[in-house]
């Protein structure tokens, strides 16, 4: 399960066996969660049938994307520059 306040600024993961588990505190559920990758504020997250995930972006004017394969694209904020084709990057996560 991915998770991350509205204002960020981490993307968190947490296995949903460890959430369901009604034995298990939330000091021991927090034990699982790892940081996955910082990210802009968001409204909502999303994923597709290949584990690809989506967010929508508040500051960057788009949706953000992160592969099931490890990468994550997000595109450069052109406010200035609506009249021209947007730019997108990629960065391997740790």
């Amino acid at each position: 399960m991915y998770f991350t306040p509205l204002f960020g600024p981490m993307l968190r993961r947490v296995e949903a066996k460890y959430v369901q588990d009604p034995r298990l505190t939330n000091k021991e559920i927090a034990a699982h969660v790892e940081d996955v990758v910082r990210i802009p504020p968001v409204t909502g997250i999303t994923a597709d049938a290949t584990g690809n995930l989506y967010f929508s972006a508040m500051t960057e004017d788009g949706v953000l994307k992160m592969e099931a394969d490890g990468f994550y694209y997000f595109p450069n904020s052109q406010a200035p520059r609506v009249n021209h084709p947007y730019e997108a990057f990629k960065i391997t996560l740790p």
